[in-house]
């Protein structure tokens, strides 16, 4: 009897131990998202001060991998589709589309043997166009005689 109870105290202290040690992750989108705008900006050279509009399409982020000092996600995946309209001047109307994807270690204990962040991007299409301008000739009175 006492062995069975030491038994079920040794078991129910490896749960306990065990539910301690979970781990729980999330996922901040919307800093994740602005992150992936401003790495698409960043390598195609455009200033987002001067933008339209901004699309975020496809989105994807995932936890990977098992960190050995906690037991959680060594790595966060994230990529997604970034669309740009922008006006780099009064006379032109440009846009771009890029995907980007990132990598960065979220784990307790550093990967030494990668880098902790990686950025890639791939299917850069951009595009301008001029904006006819129209002048107009200013009315003039005629003079009276």
């Amino acid at each position: 009897m006492k062995t069975n109870i030491i038994f079920i105290f040794s078991i129910l202290s490896i749960l306990f131990v065990n539910s301690a040690l979970a781990c729980t992750q999330s996922v901040n989108q919307l800093f994740d998202k602005n992150l992936l705008v401003a790495y698409a900006a960043g390598v195609m050279n455009v200033d987002l001060a001067k933008a339209s509009s901004i699309a975020i399409n496809e989105y994807f982020s995932e936890f990977t991998g098992v960190d050995a000092g906690s037991n959680c996600s060594a790595y966060l995946n994230s990529q997604a589709r970034i669309s740009v309209s922008y006006k780099p001047n009064v006379f032109t109307q440009c846009s771009f589309s890029v995907t980007v994807h990132k990598t960065e270690q979220v784990g307790m204990t550093p990967d030494l043997s990668h880098p902790m962040l990686d950025i890639s991007t791939e299917s850069p299409i951009s595009s301008c166009t001029i904006i006819p301008i129209i002048l107009k000739p200013i009315p003039h009175p005629i003079p009276h005689l």
